[in-house]
C-alpha cells in the first residue's frame, strides 16, 4: 500500500497492555471508541507479541481500510483497568476449574474473521472447562457436518482472543493437538492445567455429595 493511500484511510487508536501470567506475559488490545477487548496472544516474549499484533493489525488494514495506530494504555486508564481485573478473575477461575466467562461480563467484540470464524468462536465459548471437542463436532453443532473441520481447524488458527475464546479445547480427529497458532506445547500447558483443576474441583464436588454439605 502506497503512502498517498495511507493517508487517505480511516485512522482508529487501540491501546495494549500486559498481564503476567506464569511463564507467559499476555498481551490485551482495547478498542479506544469502545473499551472492549478485541485482541489477546500469549508468549513468553513481550516483543514477539508486539510484532505479531502489528502485523494483524496491518493485515486487517488491507481488507477494512481502517489504519490502527497501536499505542500502550496510560496508567489511569480505568477501562484498561477493570479489563485487567476481568481477565485475571477469568485466568484464576480457570485455574480452579470453574468457567466464569457469563459472570465476568467481558466486554468484547469480534472486529477480525470472517462471518463463519465468528460464529466458530461464539461456539468455542460454549466448550465448558475440562472438555475438548473436535474440529468435525464443533462443525456439526454450526450445522455444517463433518465437512466443515477444515474450517473450524482455521478459525482457531485466526482466534485473535486466545484464553477467552478457547480454541486450545478444539482438537483433530483422532484427539491430537493440532490447529493451536502458538504452538502445541503452550496448547498442552493449558489443557493441562484447566484438566487438573476441573478434576480437583469435580472431586471435592463429590466429597460434598457424600457428606451431604
Amino acid at each position: 500500500m502506497n503512502k498517498s493511500k495511507m493517508k487517505d484511510m480511516k485512522e482508529e487508536v487501540v491501546r495494549f497492555s500486559f498481564l503476567k501470567e506464569g511463564e507467559f506475559y499476555i498481551l490485551i488490545i482495547t478498542r479506544e471508541k469502545t473499551g472492549k477487548l478485541i485482541y489477546s496472544s500469549l508468549y513468553t516474549n513481550k516483543a514477539y507479541l508486539i510484532k505479531e499484533a502489528k502485523s494483524d493489525f496491518k493485515k486487517l488494514s488491507k481488507k477494512n481500510g481502517i489504519r490502527y495506530v497501536m499505542e500502550p494504555s496510560s496508567p489511569d486508564d480505568k477501562l484498561m483497568k477493570l479489563l485487567h481485573e476481568k481477565f485475571i478473575r477469568l485466568v484464576d477461575a480457570r485455574k480452579r476449574g470453574e468457567d466464569t466467562i457469563d459472570d465476568l461480563d467481558m466486554p468484547y467484540e469480534y472486529i477480525f474473521g470472517t462471518q463463519f470464524q465468528r460464529a466458530a468462536w461464539d461456539g468455542m465459548l460454549q466448550v465448558n472447562i475440562g472438555h475438548t471437542i473436535t474440529y468435525g463436532e464443533l462443525s456439526t453443532r454450526l450445522g455444517m457436518g463433518t465437512k466443515g473441520a477444515r474450517a473450524i481447524r482455521s478459525a482457531c488458527n485466526q482466534n485473535k482472543i486466545p484464553l477467552f475464546v478457547p480454541c486450545h479445547r478444539i482438537m483433530g480427529k483422532s484427539g491430537e493437538m493440532t490447529g493451536f497458532r502458538w504452538g502445541i506445547p503452550i496448547k498442552k500447558v493449558l489443557l493441562m492445567r484447566e484438566q487438573e483443576a476441573f478434576e480437583k474441583t469435580f472431586k471435592t464436588e463429590d466429597i460434598k455429595l457424600e457428606l451431604n454439605l
